[in-house]
């Protein structure tokens, strides 16, 4: 039994070096987002092994529902709504397990408040209002438990270029430096290495493909590569995977061009490689996130002004890299294993608060929990004997690690 068991780590082991991305990949349809005959301009955020897509434009006018998207079974579900009026533009985040939407334009006026979604309770609760103006179609990233959220419109020229920042532990908003390619909405926005970064967009007399780099210790911008689309693009797609950012679809607001192009950014290399083209139509105000290794992209609107519902996951190439190795023997160590339902997780001071997810070889989650930095103890003494995977995701919902883990009493 002992050489069996050396023997399955051993080709696990194995399995597990082979996670990092390269530049290409594929797209497949998953199950659409079916109530009304889609929406633009939508919000979504994810949180584990979910994704949540709500309100918007649709034929029928500005929606307050809300749906969530099981990555397990690819199965849709209404939640609780989201509260008042429905708005379109709405902008969205997780932060510590939970979900956060705030701003928006409900046809009538653009709002400042801000909501936290908690999935143990299926509620909204409201939290501190939004300190800048009233508006739709700002950025955010999100570097620890913080989200920084900036730009946007009143509903049409002046635009704003002003960035703030939540402090989710303390329900608190401070000014920070203005976004420094002037007054710009409908702009895409990710973190990477610890760093935000936001770019392209429109202010009203042109179109832009400018990106820039924000610094949150010294609350500075700094310029990188452009998006490699000329002359740029507004309402783009974007979500992050390992160590890659990738930007897509979107608009040319003069020529009425929607594309269906895709990019992936490397903040090591500060530069843009093309990746596969999304499968689906071209399309702009989509909602964008990633799910561990997975990205996703649904709704929007699309170059005949057709509402779309169609929703699409992205599954990047894999080869032996260094990076995800470095995470797996550095920052991550999962010990012992084989275990007898009881082990450790180890994070290092350079990883970022995160949650563990625990899976049986049926896709049945069998543990979820928080993690903290340093050593922590996971108990899975009643589960049976056998093979388990295991994700560890920040609390931004990227992926960590992965790797299978044995029970054996």
């Amino acid at each position: 039994m002992k050489k069996s068991l050396q023997k399955i780590i051993s080709c696990l082991a194995c399995t597990i070096l082979i996670v990092n991305v390269n530049a290409q990949g594929s797209w497949t349809q998953k199950a659409s987002l079916m109530n009304f005959n889609g929406r633009e301009d939508a919000t979504g955020f994810s949180i584990g092994h979910y994704g949540f897509i709500g309100t918007g434009l649709t034929s029928g006018g500005y929606e307050n529902d809300f749906w969530k998207w099981n990555q397990t079974n690819n199965t849709w579900d209404s939640i609780a709504h989201y509260p008042g009026a429905g708005k379109y533009g709405v902008t969205s985040f997780t932060i510590n397990g939970k979900g956060y939407s705030c701003l928006g334009y409900s046809g009538s006026s653009n709002a400042t408040d801000l909501w936290e979604y908690d999935t143990a309770t299926n509620s909204w609760t409201q939290k501190a209002s939004f300190p800048g103006a009233a508006r739709y179609g700002a950025f955010v990233f999100v570097l620890g438990h913080k989200a920084y959220i900036g730009c946007g419109e009143p509903n049409g020229p002046p635009y704003d270029q002003d960035m703030w920042v939540y402090d989710a532990n303390a329900n608190t908003w401070t000014a920070k430096a203005n976004f420094p390619g002037g007054i710009r909405t409908s702009l895409c926005a990710f973190a990477l290495k610890g760093y935000g970064y936001a770019g392209c967009g429109w202010d009203h007399s042109a179109v832009h493909n400018d990106m820039w780099k924000y610094d949150t210790t010294t609350n500075t911008w700094t310029s990188v590569a452009p998006f490699p689309i000329t002359p740029g693009i507004s309402s783009p797609a974007c979500f992050v995977i390992d160590t890659l950012a990738f930007v897509g679809t979107g608009m040319n607001q003069f020529s009425g061009k929607v594309t269906r192009d895709f990019w992936s950014y490397s903040a090591t290399t500060n530069s843009w490689t093309p990746i596969t083209t999304l499968t689906g139509v071209g399309c702009w105000t989509a909602v964008s996130f990633s799910i561990g290794d997975r990205g996703y992209v649904g709704t929007g609107f699309d170059s005949v002004s057709d509402y779309l519902q169609d929703y699409w996951e992205y599954t990047p190439e894999v080869l032996s890299g260094v990076s995800t190795v470095a995470k797996q023997q550095g920052e991550v160590n999962v010990y012992p294993n084989p275990n007898n339902g009881s082990f450790t997780i180890a994070l290092s001071s350079t990883t970022d608060k995160s949650i563990v997810e625990v899976y049986n070889t049926i896709g049945q989650q069998v543990y979820t929990g928080a993690l903290s930095l340093g050593s922590n103890i996971v108990e899975l003494n009643s589960k049976a004997n056998g093979i388990y995977l295991y994700r560890i995701l920040s609390e931004t919902g990227n992926l960590v690690s992965q790797g299978k883990m044995i029970i054996q009493k």
